[in-house]
């Protein structure tokens, strides 16, 4: 378990760099909040993040970054549909 909580604490160290690395990029008009590049760095951010999250137990930090990275998830591979519900019915179709 030590093994696991050191590569998950090295994981979370890098994950929240990329996020704050977006949110920096975006803040200062680099890239733009729905684009690849920034919902790749909080896809990857925020998955280790709440990788790490689940590992030590933190239940309220574990949602919210799952909840971003299933954000950054819908918005990579439905860039184009606004609508939940046309998310949704695409997903009810695999």
């Amino acid at each position: 378990m030590n093994q696991m909580i050191r590569l998950t604490s090295i994981g979370s160290v890098i994950g929240m760099m990329l996020v704050l690395l977006a949110f920096l990029l975006e803040t200062r008009h680099k890239i733009d909040s729905k684009s690849t590049s920034y919902l790749g760095l909080m896809f990857i951010g925020s998955g280790l993040l709440a990788l790490r999250a689940l590992v030590v137990g933190e239940v309220a930090f574990f949602f919210l970054e799952s909840t971003k990275f299933a954000a950054a998830i819908i918005a990579l591979r439905w860039p184009n549909k606004p609508d939940a519900l046309e998310i949704l019915e695409d997903i009810t179709y695999f």
